[in-house]
């Protein structure tokens, strides 16, 4: 059931210095390599993390060196966090979400869902269907005008972009 998970990608754009801009510049190439063997998507993730709870954000990166995915669900019993690594085919979870600032974004993503009509596996679909040749790499919800929207964070082979798309 969790296999699915195995293969999506997320990293979060937001607003970054000059440095930090030629850094996730970097990433997202390094990211863009270690992708091209991952035949599962972001898609794939958010799919799979619906039959556990209901997806609040995902995003692909490398940890040393690992790819990985990692899909945030909240559910009867709280928050619980899915680390799927495609290169070896296996899974981890955390329900224990005690660290303060994790919680508290994962609070905001939540009540972000709630006010949301439109799941974020649709919204993220929308996405790479309206940028063909870009693969998601990360998502997750935020308000805008107090509207529930996902930001969703797109690669190919040498850009990486965010873009927007309505959760209402």
């Amino acid at each position: 059931m969790l296999v699915a998970l195995r293969s999506a990608l997320v990293l979060v754009v937001v607003g970054f210095s000059s440095t930090a801009m030629a850094e996730d510049i970097q990433d997202h190439a390094a990211l863009a390599v270690a992708l091209e063997h991952v035949k599962s998507t972001l898609e794939d993730g958010l799919r799979a993390g619906q039959r556990i709870g209901k997806p609040i954000s995902a995003k692909f990166a490398l940890e040393h060196g690992t790819i990985q995915l990692s899909i945030w669900v909240t559910g009867e019993v709280g928050f619980a966090e899915f680390i799927v690594y495609p290169a070896i085919r296996t899974f981890s979870s955390n329900f224990d979400f005690r660290d303060p600032d994790k919680l508290e974004v994962a609070r905001e993503r939540k009540l972000v869902m709630d006010k949301a009509t439109v799941s974020l596996l649709t919204a993220t679909a929308d996405a790479v269907k309206a940028n063909h040749g870009f693969r998601a790499i990360s998502a997750y919800p935020m308000l805008l005008d107090g509207n529930p929207i996902a930001v969703v964070t797109l690669l190919d082979a040498n850009t990486s972009k965010s873009v927007t798309e309505k959760l209402y």
